[in-house]
């Protein structure tokens, strides 16, 4: 029971990270103001794109999306994958369990970044040689990056350290 809970109460917390307003409404503005609206505009736009550059730009834009749910995966990775560490992990294939938190860990990390960037990038204004930056942010700009960060780091922890491994299975599962 307590497995599910975790889970649904993380896929919230991911669900609200994706519509919480970063930059505050302005007057005769239509910025983007969620990460839900900023992946919604760059994926309605992608019959634009047709360089070479659009597959590296499509990466970004893919691991930003990922970051964004990566909490959630990363708690039902630990309540399918029960991940321990030490030597009874490596005897029941647990090296492999152990590359899939670092892998994601660090593509998380990656998108992290990249929606850190795109939310300041949304509301950046650039012109004849001048740039600004918006002045109107929430709380949730530094909020955002903090809870996908934090998960992403706990799953390249997980990944890396038994004892790590070994908390999360117990917090989680228990």
């Amino acid at each position: 029971m307590k497995p599910m809970l975790i889970i649904l109460a993380t896929f919230a917390l991911c669900v609200a990270t994706l519509f919480a307003p970063h930059h505050r409404q302005r007057e005769n503005s239509f910025l983007a103001r969620t990460l839900a609206a900023i992946y919604h505009d760059v994926f309605g736009s992608l019959d634009d794109f047709t360089s070479a550059r659009t597959g590296t730009f499509l990466s970004f834009v893919l691991a930003a999306l990922f970051a964004s749910i990566y909490p959630a995966m990363l708690v039902v990775m630990i309540v399918l994958l029960r991940p321990t560490g030490g030597a009874a992990a490596s005897a029941a294939g647990g090296a492999e369990t152990r590359v899939i938190f670092v892998l994601g860990g660090g593509l998380a990390l990656a998108g992290t970044a990249a929606n850190f960037v795109g939310m300041l990038a949304s509301h950046l204004t650039l012109g004849f040689g001048v740039s600004s930056a918006s002045e109107d942010q929430t709380p949730f700009i530094v909020m955002i990056p903090i809870f996908q960060g934090l998960f992403a780091l706990a799953s390249v922890a997980i990944g890396f350290s038994a004892t790590c491994a070994g908390l999360a299975a117990r917090w989680v599962t228990s």
